[in-house]
C-alpha cells in the first residue's frame, strides 16, 4: 500500500490548506500558471556556487549595518530602534557552513530575531534579509500583518540593493554579483515549482478537508502519477507544522525585481517610497502594496519582471561595466 502521511497529519494538512486564504491564493496561482510558466522559462537555472570568506561575526555586522546606513537615517533608525528593544529577543550565530541548514527568521509576533549565517556572501545576504524585516512596521509595532502575502517584498528588494552596495564598495566582484541574482533566480524557480506541485495535490484531493478515506484516495491518486516521488514529498511537507509559505517568495521576488528596476533608474525617489511603505507595511492589502511601491497591477508586474528578464540587466554585463562612470555620477 502507498502511504505519504499518517493519519495524524490529516489535521495540519486541513489546518495549513483548507480555508479561505489558502482557496484564494489556490486561484491566484491558476490564474497566471501560464506567466508564472513562462517565467521559469526565462529565468531558468543555472549552478552557482559561493566561495567560504574569512568574514567573522563582527566583519559581517558590520558589513550589513554600513550597508543600512547608506540608505539614509530613517530606515537605520527605524533598525536599531527594533535590536535596542529590551522587549526583542535578538540571537545571532557565528558564520559558518553549518547554519545552511538552520532557520533564520524574523517573528514580529513574539518579536524575536534569530539569524544563522553561512560563512559566504550568502551569509551576509541572510543578515540583511532579516534586519529588512526588523525594521519594518510590523516589527516595530509588534503588529500582525493584514496580508501577509507581501511579507517578503522588503527583505527581497533589500538583497537587490545590498547586492548593489556590495559591488560597488569594492566588497564583491562582478562575476558574484551577477551570481547573487542567478542564486535568486534559482530560488525563485524553486518556489513556483513548488506552489505548482502543491496546487496539483489540491487539485487531487478536491480542495476538501481529508479524512482517513479520501487520504487514501489522494495518496493512490499521487502514486499514479509520473511525478509520485515529488508530490509525496511535497504532500509530507504541507502536512508540516510549519507550512512552506512559497507564494510569499514569488510574489516577493517578482515585485523587488521590478522595484529595483526602479530603483537602478531613481534611487532617491525609490527608497523615499520604499521607506513610506515600510512605515505602513502592516496596514496594506497585496493591492495597495502594488498600487504604492510599482503603480500598476499583477498582469503588469508579471510583464515588467519578463520584460526585464528578457533583456538580460541581471547579468550585469553591462550594468556596472563601468563603475567610475556610475560613481561620478552619484557624487
Amino acid at each position: 500500500m502507498f502511504s505519504v502521511i499518517g493519519n495524524r497529519a490529516i489535521d495540519r494538512y486541513n489546518d495549513n490548506y483548507v480555508d479561505a486564504k489558502s482557496i484564494k491564493i489556490y486561484n491566484a496561482i491558476n490564474c497566471y500558471r501560464d506567466k508564472l510558466t513562462k517565467v521559469k522559462n526565462t529565468i531558468g537555472k543555472q549552478e552557482v556556487k559561493f566561495e567560504k570568506k574569512a568574514y567573522s561575526l563582527e566583519d559581517m555586522l558590520t558589513i550589513c549595518f554600513e550597508f543600512y546606513k547608506s540608505l539614509g537615517t530613517k530606515i537605520y533608525e527605524n533598525l536599531n530602534s527594533v535590536l535596542n528593544d529590551e522587549n526583542v529577543l535578538v540571537k545571532v550565530s557565528k558564520p559558518s557552513s553549518f547554519n545552511r541548514h538552520k532557520d533564520s527568521y524574523c517573528n514580529d509576533k513574539y518579536r524575536q530575531i534569530v539569524i544563522n549565517p553561512t560563512n559566504d556572501i550568502i551569509g551576509l545576504q541572510t543578515i540583511v534579509h532579516e534586519l529588512a524585516h526588523a525594521s519594518s512596521q510590523r516589527m516595530k509595532s509588534s503588529r500582525r500583518a493584514v496580508d501577509t502575502l507581501i511579507c517578503e517584498v522588503e527583505s527581497l528588494f533589500m538583497i537587490k540593493v545590498f547586492a548593489g552596495y556590495l559591488y560597488e564598495n569594492n566588497i564583491i566582484s562582478q562575476k558574484e554579483y551577477k551570481d547573487l541574482f542567478i542564486d535568486m533566480n534559482n530560488s525563485l524557480v524553486g518556489e513556483i515549482n513548488y506552489c505548482f506541485q502543491c496546487n496539483e495535490i489540491l487539485d487531487m484531493a478536491g480542495f476538501f478537508p481529508l479524512d482517513k478515506r479520501t487520504k487514501k484516495e489522494l495518496e493512490y491518486e499521487i502514486s499514479l502519477d509520473e511525478n509520485s516521488k515529488v508530490l509525496a514529498k511535497r504532500l509530507k511537507e504541507m502536512t508540516s507544522r510549519r507550512r512552506r509559505y512559497a507564494e510569499r517568495y514569488v510574489v516577493g521576488e517578482i515585485v523587488s525585481t521590478v522595484l529595483y528596476d526602479k530603483y537602478l533608474k531613481d534611487r532617491e525617489g525609490t527608497l523615499e517610497t520604499f521607506q513610506e511603505y515600510m512605515s505602513c507595511n502592516a496596514e496594506l492589502s497585496y493591492n495597495k502594496m502594488m498600487d504604492m511601491l510599482l503603480g500598476m497591477n499583477s498582469n503588469k508586474a508579471l510583464d515588467k519582471f519578463l520584460e526585464i528578464k528578457a533583456q538580460e540587466r541581471e547579468n550585469i554585463d553591462g550594468q556596472y561595466a563601468n563603475k567610475e562612470e556610475i560613481q561620478e555620477e552619484r557624487a
